[in-house]
């Protein structure tokens, strides 16, 4: 069961910041709480099935914008 503080600290992720992206579990049940943050527009957890799999989402994951300390101080 997902926290409330973890849920709001993910909504305002998706609402406010834009920071990095949240992603939510996509097997087993799925609970209102994970379905309206898919509707806010986190995505699902890509599940890899092998090691190749892995390796290409840490590959996608570093490709992410990150922000300067210079650009965090901005908000």
């Amino acid at each position: 069961m997902l926290s409330l503080r973890c849920l709001a600290g993910a909504v305002e992720q998706l609402d406010k910041y834009h920071f990095v992206p949240v992603y939510v579990r996509s097997t087993g049940e799925v609970g209102q709480a994970l379905d309206a943050l898919q509707r806010k527009g986190a995505l699902p957890w890509p599940n890899p099935s092998n090691s190749d799999g892995f390796e290409e989402l840490l590959d996608h994951a570093e490709s992410v914008q990150t922000f300067s300390s210079e650009q965090l101080s901005l908000l």
